[in-house]
């Protein structure tokens, strides 16, 4: 039986720091929420070229979480606004001079 690869234990700590879901991400990533679900709980392994593509979104869900604090996605809210974001070309760096707008 796989166990849960270095590159897929990565992308589970990339969304636990940025505060996303499994089923957020499972909808990001246009995958079904069992397929991860089973993937990240070790049942099976993905291709690597499947793994990089999930390490690289988790990654940017990251960078856009961490651009917008002190504001969050909650569970499962806020889907389509994170998935415009993660794939728009806004840097990490405009996104937060946008939230620091909105504050002062």
């Amino acid at each position: 039986m796989p166990t849960l690869s270095r590159t897929m234990q990565q992308v589970l700590q990339n969304l636990d720091a940025a505060g996303v879901s499994l089923r957020t991400f499972a909808t990001l990533a246009a995958m079904p929420i069992s397929t991860l679900h089973d993937v990240t709980m070790g049942k099976f392994a993905l291709k690597t070229d499947k793994e990089q593509r999930l390490l690289k979104l988790s990654v940017r869900a990251l960078e856009v979480a961490e651009s917008l604090r002190p504001l969050s996605f909650l569970q499962g809210q806020a889907v389509q606004p994170l998935g415009a974001l993660i794939l728009s070309d806004k840097s990490p760096e405009q996104i937060r001079e946008f939230v620091n707008a909105i504050f002062q």
